[in-house]
């Protein structure tokens, strides 16, 4: 069992073609072996969810504890937290084509 994520199991996800462990792209149709990401699902969770998120439950915990400046101490973890959560998430590898 291999414990790498980044390293494919030897066949092609698409065409089941062979591909040696040290290439990433597959001679056969062309599916490359990478990170998933996607541009969109970036911006919109780091740019735009996770500051409303640190907002709202930093404004939430300020009014509780009576103190603007605990509720953005706060907030500002809970902002670093959940980009770090995401970005721990989009560490899986898989096959990825262009026509897909």
């Amino acid at each position: 069992m291999k414990t790498d994520k980044s390293i494919h199991s030897g066949n092609c996800g698409f065409c089941g073609t062979e591909v040696p462990q040290a290439y990433t792209t597959c001679t056969g149709c062309g599916a490359m072996w990478r990170r998933h990401t996607t541009i969109g699902t970036t911006i919109a969770l780091v740019f735009i969810a996770a500051p409303l998120a640190g907002i709202f439950f930093g404004g939430m915990v300020g009014n509780f504890s009576g103190s603007t400046t605990t509720g953005f101490v706060i907030g500002g973890i809970i902002l670093i937290l959940f980009v770090w959560m995401f970005l721990k998430d989009n560490k899986k590898f898989s096959w990825f084509r262009k026509d897909n």
